[in-house]
C-alpha cells in the first residue's frame, strides 16, 4: 500500500477487498490477516476452513459474504457454502457488522452481484468498523436473499 500511495496518492480510507472463488480465498486471507488496512470486504464464494483458517481480524471490518448454497462446490471438495458460513459465524462472534447473501446458483456470481458488491464497498470508509447500513438498512440494490443484521 505504501508503494501504491506513493505512486498514485490513493485514498487510504477507501481500501477494500473483493473476489470470487480463489480470489475470495485471497480476500478472506486479507480480511483475517490484514484487516487493519481495509475499509470493507465483499467475499463471493470464499470463507474459512481447511485452506484458510480463521483468526480474529485486527480491525472490525464491515463484510458482505455471498455463497451459492449447497451446490457452491469447486473440484468436488471445496464447499464454499460451509466455508462462508464458518467465516460468517466467526465474524459475528467477534462483533463485526456482517451481511450474508445465500443465493441458490451454485458456484457462480449471482445476478447483480457486481452491482451490490460494489455498492457495499463504495459505502464504507476506514474508521471505527461501523456500517452506514446499521442505521439505514439495505438499499434497493441488494437482493432479497441477503440478510442484514
Amino acid at each position: 500500500m505504501a508503494c501504491l500511495d506513493e505512486q498514485y496518492d490513493i485514498d487510504n480510507r477507501r481500501v477494500s477487498t473483493t473476489g470470487f472463488s480463489a480470489g475470495s480465498l485471497w480476500s478472506t486471507y486479507l480480511l483475517v490477516q490484514r484487516a487493519d488496512y481495509l475499509a470493507a470486504a465483499a467475499i463471493f464464494s470464499g470463507g474459512t476452513g481447511v485452506l484458510t483458517g480463521y483468526a480474529t481480524p485486527a480491525y472490525k471490518t464491515p463484510t458482505l459474504l455471498v455463497h451459492g448454497g449447497s451446490s457452491d462446490v469447486f473440484g468436488g471438495f471445496v464447499f464454499f457454502d460451509q466455508r462462508t458460513e464458518d467465516l460468517y459465524a466467526n465474524l459475528q462472534s467477534d462483533g463485526h457488522y456482517v451481511v450474508i447473501c445465500r443465493h441458490t446458483g451454485g458456484h457462480t456470481m449471482p445476478a447483480g452481484g457486481t452491482t451490490f458488491g460494489m455498492e457495499w464497498l463504495f459505502s464504507h470508509a476506514y474508521g471505527d468498523g461501523s456500517s452506514p447500513y446499521e442505521e439505514s438498512g439495505p438499499t434497493g440494490v441488494f437482493p432479497d436473499f441477503c440478510t442484514f443484521p
